[in-house]
């Protein structure tokens, strides 16, 4: 499995697609790029582990989604309706729970403390994302980057039916297997 820095690798991709040489690497390194971002775009999540700053808005409550999930660890939470984020609002990290399926999932959660009511009246600052690609998220982007690499290695980009011999071959609109679309679900950010 990949690290958390690209979706799936390079050498997978020749692998499946039957390339020893060196000669097609650009054009697939290219579509690689393309599709891992696409990936990243369609799931509302950057995947990679770093360390994120969000401000989101407060409501009053103990529960607050941040964007990327995993959560890995939490630097600084503060809830101020002013925004100025200085040490009187600073949650104490005493009072947020430690709930490890509750990170997984994005979600922080307040003991006593409360994200107070405001347009961008809560900061955070974080570490998320995956140390380890999940196979099942890599294989979903291998699939999508392999039928786009044929379709642009064979130039068939407009959707046409085009007679072959005896055989009429009729190109397909869908731009990503279906089965990978699905795979890439299961890992879609989910706004409330």
């Amino acid at each position: 499995m990949p690290d958390a820095t690209e979706l799936c690798t390079l050498a997978d991709l020749k692998s499946m697609l039957g390339q020893t040489a060196s000669t097609e690497e650009a054009l697939i390194t290219i579509v690689k790029n393309a599709v891992e971002a696409y990936a990243k775009t369609y799931c509302g999540r950057d995947f990679i582990v770093a360390t994120y700053t969000e401000y989101h808005d407060g409501d009053d409550g103990n529960l607050l989604r941040v964007d990327q999930r995993p959560i890995n660890s939490i630097t600084s939470l503060y809830s101020d309706p002013a925004r100025l984020f200085e040490s009187a609002s600073l949650i104490p990290s005493s009072d947020i729970v430690g709930d490890t399926k509750g990170q997984r999932l994005g979600f922080v959660e307040l003991l006593t403390y409360k994200f107070l009511k405001g347009i961008k009246s809560t900061k955070i600052v974080y570490s998320g994302g995956l140390s380890t690609i999940p196979a099942d998220l890599s294989m979903a982007v291998k699939l999508i980057v392999c039928k786009q690499y044929k379709v642009i290695s064979k130039k068939m980009f407009a959707e046409n039916t085009q007679q072959v011999g005896d055989m009429t071959i009729t190109l397909s609109p869908d731009a990503f297997p279906k089965d990978a679309l699905k795979m890439l679900d299961a890992y879609r950010r989910i706004d409330f």
